[in-house]
């Protein structure tokens, strides 16, 4: 029988999609880099700060998916693959249907290069960094999980003690990306990845109190810090400052994102209700992502349409951003709808189905169970008899 979802944590999925949506309403834009230019006023904060909600948008984003693929009681990396494969599938459906439609209809805002490597976005990594990070963190998280469950509870703590200090502490509070372990890849996936298995399977048991605790210690953390620069680069004619205001929100490892992110994912997690009009929609948030993000889609909207550096210059900017935001929202949210009820009628009728297919054939294939065979065959030398050879060769005379 197939669980309900909880709608808590299915509408904290959409909002998470909506703060990366406003992020890229700033970030997809050439203005971008001219706001520490511009008089500091509220509007100028205010598009500053939506740069801040993306990040955290992303660690909520991941965190949900840990939250329940950790669970998980057998991993293994046919299973991995399986997901990754789910996962391509909306992916092609996106970047070979947008890619057709822009061939037709705007073939002036898409080069041959775009158009090659639309058949291979997820190996490219040239479109959506999320996408390959997260395809690679599939394939291998059956290892990662059975490694991790392996190390036992003292080990597995130590290891999040030390990652902590050296990702949280060094490099994710500390300016100028110290030991340049700070980046957009599927190492931030392991890391995070870490640190909620420890959680899911050691603790599970924080309240509502220590969850209001973590996202208004990095709400303040991350507003204390952009206000403080805003105010400092202004006064001090630093542009470089106001810059890197948001430095502790910049991607989605740094330890007030985190907490935040953390800190959402428990609230939403401790309440638990059934709306299925949220959980249908809540499975648009990954295309709204693929939609808006796609390089020719992105340039329409974001440069073309919905353009923040001339909204920045008209009358009532913050009300045409906010609009600006929804409207690109819910645009690519029911653009999505579509998508999966073409899905319904196809593809989701047996999810995996295909894969299954292919997968039997080529493990049914001798040289493979020959190389398989070769791969799991177990040394005859056990951990004890290979710590008595050690030990009588350290005792004999030299």
């Amino acid at each position: 029988m197939k669980t309900e979802r909880n709608s808590s944590i299915e509408l904290l999925r959409l909002v998470a999609m909506l703060m990366i949506v406003a992020r890229h309403y700033i970030t997809l834009n050439p203005f971008m880099g001219q706001f520490s230019t511009q008089p500091l006023t509220f509007t100028t904060m205010f598009y500053e700060w939506i740069v801040s909600l993306g990040k955290i948008g992303v660690a909520i984003f991941f965190i949900i998916s840990a939250w329940y693929l950790c669970e998980e009681t057998h991993p293994t990396i046919r299973k991995g693959l399986k997901r990754a494969w789910i996962l391509e599938r909306e992916v092609l459906f996106y970047s070979l249907g947008l890619m057709l439609v822009f061939v037709v209809f705007q073939p002036d805002l898409i080069s041959k290069k775009t158009i090659a490597l639309s058949f291979i976005p997820t190996i490219s990594g040239s479109y959506w960094w999320y996408v390959t990070a997260y395809a690679l963190f599939l394939v291998l998280s059956p290892y990662l999980t059975v490694g991790l469950r392996a190390i036992g509870k003292q080990a597995h703590a130590a290891l999040c003690a030390l990652l902590l200090i050296i990702w949280g502490l060094i490099s994710g509070m500390l300016p100028a990306n110290m030991l340049q372990l700070i980046g957009t890849n599927f190492i931030d996936f392991l890391y995070l990845y870490i640190l909620i298995t420890f959680y899911r399977w050691y603790l599970n048991n924080w309240g509502r109190k220590i969850a209001w605790i973590f996202v208004t210690a990095g709400t303040a953390l991350i507003i204390g810090s952009f206000i403080a620069l805003q105010y400092l680069g202004y006064y001090l004619h630093v542009d470089a400052l106001r810059q890197n205001a948001h430095y502790l929100s910049n991607t989605c490892v740094m330890l007030p994102v985190i907490l935040v992110g953390f800190g959402m994912v428990l609230l939403a997690e401790s309440k638990f209700y059934v709306n299925r009009i949220i959980n249908y929609l809540a499975g648009t948030a990954f295309g709204i992502y693929l939609i808006q993000c796609y390089p020719p889609m992105r340039d329409l909207l974001w440069i073309h349409w919905f353009n923040s550096g001339r909204d920045y210059t008209l009358p009532h900017p913050i009300l045409r951003a906010i609009i600006s935001i929804l409207l690109i929202f819910f645009g690519c949210m029911a653009t999505d709808c579509i998508r999966k009820t073409i899905f319904s009628l196809t593809a989701d009728r047996r999810p995996g189905a295909w894969f299954d297919i292919c997968a039997t054939f080529i493990e049914s294939r001798k040289v493979v169970q020959r190389l398989r065979s070769i791969l799991l065959t177990v040394p005859n030398e056990t951990p004890e008899s290979v710590s008595a050879a050690m030990t009588k060769n350290q005792t004999k005379p030299v």
